[in-house]
């Protein structure tokens, strides 16, 4: 069974830089908070290499165990991006949300954003 959203993307502006690191088109970046089971599935998958693209992890809040999330509440906010997990890949010029999903897991990312 698959479950996947017949929504349009909210096409939103993101901020063209995160963690110090220029965005690009097709980098996903993957809300992630504390005591969420979703986001560790997604956290302990290896999406770069399910998704072939950049993927960037980001909290509100720092997650223990898991130095390669990057804290940033302000992205966020500029992204509104509201409760994780959730997910948005970036593109265009200037860069915007152009696809995005609440994840079931890797899988269901893969299928639903169609990476």
């Amino acid at each position: 069974m698959s479950f996947i959203s017949f929504d349009a993307p909210r096409r939103r502006p993101v901020p063209a830089q995160l963690a110090g690191e220029e965005l690009r088109d097709g980098d996903v970046i993957v809300a992630v908070k504390n005591d969420c089971d979703g986001c560790e599935t997604l956290l302990d998958s290896d999406l770069p290499s399910l998704t072939n693209r950049r993927v960037f992890f980001v909290a509100r809040d720092a997650l223990l165990g898991h130095d390669e999330v990057v804290v940033d509440s302000a992205f966020l906010d500029a992204a509104d991006v509201k409760w994780p997990p959730f997910v948005i890949v970036v593109g265009g010029e200037p860069l915007e949300v152009v696809n995005e999903c609440v994840p079931f897991g890797p899988q269901h990312l893969i299928e639903t954003l169609g990476l």
